[in-house]
């Protein structure tokens, strides 16, 4: 089937968008997230969310390719991803909160530390 066919399936909402997207541009999906996020399942459960974007922005869209119009969307949802996983495993927002503890200043002062003394 044309992708001409596929974009008139969206635009009428058949669910029989998806299945023939998936058939025709799943492999091509699943190469660029894997190439790009080096991990099976993630590429698999970005694929789903591929098609899901692609089922909510087509009917205003009207995309001349249907290939690089998913492949637009696959690359940047995938770039997304792997900024967020390489933020999870730089320690987030608890690493800095733990850093700045040590930067605070105590309530003491030296003086009276040493008048303590």
């Amino acid at each position: 089937m044309p992708d001409e066919d596929i974009i008139g399936l969206y635009n009428c909402r058949d669910e029989n968008a998806v299945r023939l997207t998936a058939e025709r541009y799943g492999a091509y999906i699943r190469k660029i997230a894997d190439n790009i996020l080096k991990n099976r399942d993630d590429s698999e459960e970005l694929e789903n969310d591929v098609y899901n974007t692609a089922w909510n922005s087509i009917p205003p869209a009207h995309p001349v390719s249907l290939k690089a119009f998913l492949g637009r969307i696959v690359r940047n949802a995938a770039f997304d991803r792997y900024s967020r996983s390489k933020a999870a495993k730089r320690g987030g927002a608890d690493t800095l909160v733990t850093e700045l503890t040590e930067c605070i200043p105590s309530n003491s002062d030296v003086e009276s530390v040493l008048e303590e003394k």
